[in-house]
């Protein structure tokens, strides 16, 4: 490999899984302790991200909250109704499950190298990171998914006191990491 070359495997997230423990960032204990009770808003500013509608956006993450939780109050009803724990482990793994698929969709939007497995199994055993995987993302890789406009007004003044963005005639945006809003 020459000097200066990419990655030969490809792109990677720009925070790792064990960042938040192996590193002394402060900011990144403090995404790590918000994300293990908002992560399903993180899945629905990604699926928003990624042209979602906001009613599907909003169904994966009540649907998401509701396995998080059922997951903790069935461990609890564990004390009186034996067996509970089962359901409980079961609606983790859906809760794992969906983090799984917005860990893939942004990898493959990002083009970041991995595999479903490797997605599954993070997301499993630290969901907490991968919440700030997919915060990041975009801020690392440029986001570069195309917005819907109606109109041709140029969206975060591209062309106008800086470019941030680029107008296409379509009446789509293409945005990069740099936008403001």
């Amino acid at each position: 490999m020459e000097h200066g070359d990419l990655n030969p495997y490809g792109a990677d997230f720009s925070i790792g899984i064990i960042d938040p423990f192996a590193t002394w960032d402060p900011s990144l204990w403090i995404q790590f302790g918000k994300n293990i009770f908002m992560t399903p808003k993180v899945l629905y500013d990604t699926n928003m991200r990624q042209g979602g509608q906001k009613t599907g956006s909003t169904i994966l993450a009540i649907s998401a909250s509701l396995l998080w939780l059922l997951w903790i109050i069935l461990h609890i009803v564990e004390i009186v109704v034996p067996g509970c724990y089962a359901i409980a482990w079961i609606c983790y793994i859906g809760f794992a499950t969906i983090i799984t698929g917005f860990r893939a969709s942004v990898r493959s939007e990002f083009d970041i190298n991995g595999n479903p497995v490797e997605d599954f199994f993070a997301s499993l055993i630290m969901y907490p990171s991968v919440a700030i995987q997919l915060e990041t993302a975009p801020h690392k890789h440029g986001l570069t998914t195309l917005v819907p406009q109606t109109g041709y007004e140029l969206r975060n003044g591209a062309g106008q006191n800086g470019t941030n963005g680029a107008h296409c005639p379509a009446g789509l945006i293409i945005e990069n990491g740099a936008s403001d809003h």
